[in-house]
This record gives C-alpha cells, sequence and structure tokens, in this order.
C-alpha cells in the first residue's frame, strides 16, 4: 500500500512538471542614456530572442536591474518581423514597468 501511495505521488509530480512551461528569464538594462549618448538593450537583441521563446512554449520575463520600463534603444531600419514583435501586446507588456519585475540581489 505505502509502495503505491508512493507511486501516485510521483506520477503526480511528474505530470504536474511536465505541464508546466519551462521560464525564460532576459535581463535587460532601464537606463536609456550614458551621458549625452542614448543607451538601451538594443531592440533585436532582446525582441527575436523573446519572440523565438515564446513561439517554442516558454513563458518569458524581461527585468532590469532596478524595475521599471526596459530602455530599447532601435534603429530607424527595422525589418517587418522586427516590427511585429515590437508591436505585438505581450511585448509591449513585458516591457513595461507593470510587466517588469524587479531583480533583488538578496533574491
Amino acid at each position: 500500500m505505502k509502495a503505491l501511495l508512493i507511486t501516485a505521488f510521483l506520477l503526480f509530480v511528474f505530470f504536474y512538471s511536465c505541464s508546466q512551461n519551462e521560464k525564460i528569464l532576459i535581463v535587460a538594462t532601464n537606463i536609456s542614456t550614458l551621458g549625452c549618448n542614448t543607451s538601451g538593450t538594443f531592440l533585436m537583441e532582446i525582441a527575436y530572442p523573446f519572440q523565438y521563446f515564446i513561439d517554442n512554449g516558454f513563458d518569458v520575463d524581461i527585468v532590469t536591474p532596478k524595475g521599471g520600463k526596459t530602455a530599447i534603444y532601435e534603429n530607424w531600419m527595422m525589418p517587418d518581423d522586427l516590427k511585429k514583435i515590437k508591436q505585438s501586446e505581450l511585448f509591449i507588456y513585458i516591457c513595461s514597468p507593470t510587466g517588469n519585475l524587479e531583480v533583488k540581489p538578496s533574491q
């Protein structure tokens, strides 16, 4: 009986963990200027990995060291697929102050 309960519990844990999406954490900057220069995370460095992970079933969070909006540096000449990612509701939300988590060194 004890072995049956342990087996049932292990099967439950296995199937529960298989049903959960894997999570990806992307760390970006929230510093938009450095001196007199525009700065930030280059859009394609964050958007293409973000979309790849989303398309492959991962849950993605984008965080900045101090929390708040992700500073994104973009080139004025942008391919259509990059524009589509940038304008997607999920990408906009994840990069916004409300969708962005604060990284705390103690955690």
